[in-house]
C-alpha cells in the first residue's frame, strides 16, 4: 500500500484530526516520510502487535505512525480507514 504525504494530509484535513498532543499540549504533529522504491516520498507504514493471542496467530495491524514534534508523543492511525476514505475520494490509495 502506497500513501502519500499529500493523501494522508488530505484525510487528516477531512476528519479534523488535528488537536493537541495528550503529553505537552502541543498541536505539531508530524509523518516521518520515507522514501519508496521510485523515490516517491511516502508516508511510512508499521505493524503492530495487538495482544499476545494475535501474536501467536501472526496477525497484525497496519498503522501509520504520527508524532509529536515536541515530545515525541506517538499515535497511531489504521490505514484501513485512511485507504477506504481515499477510495471514496477516487485517489485509489494503492
Amino acid at each position: 500500500m502506497k500513501i502519500t504525504t499529500e493523501q494522508l494530509a488530505a484525510y487528516f484535513e477531512s476528519k479534523g484530526a488535528k488537536g493537541d498532543c495528550p503529553v505537552c499540549n502541543t498541536d505539531n504533529w508530524a509523518v516521518t516520510p520515507v522514501a519508496g522504491p521510485d523515490g516517491e516520498v511516502q508516508a511510512g507504514e508499521i505493524a503492530l502487535e495487538v495482544s499476545a493471542q494475535m501474536v501467536r496467530s501472526h496477525s497484525w495491524v497496519p498503522v501509520l505512525p504520527v508524532v509529536c514534534q515536541n515530545c515525541g508523543f506517538l499515535r497511531m492511525h489504521h490505514t484501513f480507514w485512511i485507504q477506504k476514505w481515499l477510495g471514496e475520494q477516487g485517489n485509489g490509495g494503492e
